[in-house]
This record gives C-alpha cells, sequence and structure tokens, in this order.
C-alpha cells in the first residue's frame, strides 16, 4: 500500500509541479503529502491506486486485449446450482477476491479500485447457458469469442461462463475470462485456488510404488532415456 502511495504521490507532485519548487521545501512537502494523500484517497474518496505493474495493463487496444481466458473441464452440473456455489465461495474468500467486487475508477489520469465490495456484480458477471459445446474445437471457439468482448464500462473486469452441455452433454464447462489488470498468471492461480474446497488426504489418489528391480531398471536407464527425449 506504501508502494502504491508513493505511485500515486510521484504523479502528483507532476502534474501539480511540485518538484519544480525551490531547496529542500519541495522534498518536505512531498514526504508529508504521503500520509495526507493517503489518507485523502482512503477515507474520504474510499479509494485505492492500482500499482504500476497492474495498471499498464488497463491501456489494451480492441485488436490487443489484455485479457486472460481458460476453462475448467467437470463432470455434468447444473449451471443455476453452480452459480449459487460459486457464488458462496467467493463470499467466503473474500481476502482472495476482492478486486472482482469493485470496478475501475480513474481520477486525475490514475486509476483506482474502491475500498466497498459490492458482492451484486458477482450475480451480473456470472452466466449460466445450456448452449451445446460439441466438441474442444466448439469450446476453443466460444473462448476466442468470448475474449474479443469487451468488459461492461463501471464494473469488475471478470466473467465466468457455465456451459452445462459439453460434448454433448456428458460433461460440463466452466469458461473465466479476467483482464490482467486484476492478476497476472500467479495471481490467477491463487484466485482460482482460493476457491477450492479443501480435499481430504486419506481420498487423494495414490501414486503406486515402485517395486526395489523398478528403482533400478530406472537408474540404469536414465542415462540414456533423458538425452533422447529432450532431444526428441
Amino acid at each position: 500500500m506504501i508502494y502504491e502511495n508513493l505511485l500515486f504521490l510521484f504523479r502528483y507532485c507532476l502534474y501539480a509541479g511540485i518538484f519544480h519548487l525551490v531547496g529542500c521545501s519541495s522534498i518536505a512537502l512531498a514526504i508529508a503529502s504521503i500520509g495526507v494523500v493517503a489518507f485523502f484517497l482512503h477515507f474520504i474518496y474510499g479509494i485505492f491506486p492500482l500499482a504500476g505493474n497492474d495498471e499498464v495493463w488497463l491501456f489494451d487496444r480492441p485488436q490487443n486485449r489484455c485479457t486472460i481466458v481458460g476453462s475448467i473441464i467437470t463432470e455434468k452440473f447444473d449451471g443455476n446450482k453452480m452459480k449459487q456455489h460459486f457464488l458462496e465461495k467467493l463470499d467466503s474468500r473474500m481476502e482472495y477476491v476482492k478486486r472482482t467486487g469493485t470496478p475501475v475508477v480513474e481520477w486525475m489520469g490514475s486509476h483506482f479500485y474502491k475500498n466497498k465490495v459490492d458482492s451484486d456484480y458477482w450475480l451480473e458477471l456470472m452466466v449460466s447457458t445450456k448452449e451445446p459445446l460439441h466438441d474442444r474445437e466448439s469450446l476453443s471457439s466460444k473462448m476466442a469469442e468470448l475474449q474479443q468482448e469487451p468488459f461492461p464500462a463501471g464494473k469488475p473486469k471478470w466473467k465466468v461462463c457455465f456451459f452445462e452441455n459439453y460434448m454433448d452433454g456428458k460433461q460440463s464447462a466452466m469458461v473465466y475470462k479476467i483482464h490482467h489488470s486484476i492478476g497476472d498468471g500467479m495471481a490467477l492461480t491463487g484466485f482460482l485456488l482460493g476457491l477450492c474446497d479443501q480435499f481430504p488426504d486419506l481420498k487423494i489418489p495414490q501414486l503406486p510404488k515402485a517395486t526395489a528391480m523398478q528403482k533400478i531398471m530406472i537408474y540404469l536407464t536414465l542415462p540414456i532415456t533423458y538425452p533422447y527425449y529432450m532431444l526428441k
């Protein structure tokens, strides 16, 4: 948070011409402004600035959208029940998903998130459909189509679509679309893991244990098989 306030303060000083003042007064004023600006943003406006590495993604263009689109294939599910389950997970994992409940606002040429999370956005951004997706090609085409759709103005930059009928109704698919300003690949991984249930250790399928002879054969053949597959 201090880092983000410093970024905002630097921009503010450039706009206000503070760095053109003479002597140490500019430095003292800049240091004093950190606390003032942080208080002003957080308690008066109820917003906090994006970090620079997140804000840069907001300058994307229609021909090159900075959007992450992925899919999760599951067993057959009911779309409305999955929406409700997803909503409960979002509500219980607020520390992971705070940015999904607040839109980005612009002020003085910079972008900010609101401190208040509005869960009503979540229902608006989750769509359940019975549209059939017959195979992987049709799923890929739908993902490409979603990737090119612009995000609605004034709403958080993400969307989740629940397709009940995938592979001719044998499976279902969840397609998620998130703007890169919400997070990068690692942040998205944490976001998705934060929405998952804890799997009991005793029910996790265990890998079969290798016998002594199998271990010996692995060690003997490794110097040959490893270069082969690396150069293949």
